[in-house]
């Protein structure tokens, strides 16, 4: 919703939805297949097998490497909505808008941040 009061005018909103999403379908279903026909058992996280040390270590950086792009791509676009959202609603000017919906949530998450990856 938020993109289409920044789209212009000539862009086509069918072209686009239906775009991304056969091409994110198209990636995660080859992804799948990849991983499916690659290890006998893999069970339902093919995740949990790629970031194991059963297998090569380049092939577990290029399993976190997609968790977090995978992942990671969804943060700005809610950081988008939710700017967007507080903007238009008149609650507060652009610069708090743009403070509330996309800097206060990265602040916020690595305060509480309770993983390991910082440790190690």
């Amino acid at each position: 919703p938020s993109w289409l009061t920044e789209k212009k005018n000539d862009v086509s909103v069918n072209k686009i939805l239906w775009g991304s999403s056969a091409l994110a379908s198209a990636i995660y279903i080859g992804f799948g297949l990849v991983g499916a026909m690659t290890f006998a058992g893999i069970g339902g996280n093919a995740l949990v097998m790629l970031t194991s040390f059963k297998v090569h270590q380049i092939t577990r950086v290029c399993a976190a490497l997609f968790g977090v792009t995978t992942i990671g791509s969804g943060v700005p676009v809610f950081c988008v909505m939710i700017r967007t959202a507080i903007h238009h609603s008149k609650i507060c000017s652009y610069s708090t808008a743009l403070f509330l919906g996309s800097i206060a949530p990265y602040l916020i998450s690595w305060m509480l941040y309770q993983g390991t990856i910082l440790i190690t």
